[in-house]
């Protein structure tokens, strides 16, 4: 896979990443991401033919509203009353 070059002006990030750089990004691994975006803990990606980009903000915000380690949750799993991440 060859990789993209950083056509943006230094110090401008992008605001839409694929699959596995959101899942990096939110720091989990390709596999539990995708369970979160299954479950509606993460947000979908948008979709443009078949590129899926996920937004940095939604992304960030989301993981915002996970609950914090020493909050109680219903399960240790993603099933934290997430689904509606964009309320």
């Amino acid at each position: 896979m060859s990789k993209i070059r950083n056509h943006l002006p230094q110090g401008l990030h992008p605001i839409g990443l694929n699959f596995m750089a959101a899942a990096e990004f939110i720091g989990y691994s390709p596999n539990t991401f995708k369970h979160m975006v299954d479950t509606g803990v993460m947000p979908s990606p948008r979709v443009y033919g078949a590129r899926r980009t996920w937004i940095v903000d939604e992304l960030a915000m989301a993981l915002r509203k996970l609950p914090k380690a020493n909050e109680n949750s219903s399960s240790p799993e993603c099933d934290n009353g997430l689904k509606g991440w964009d309320d």
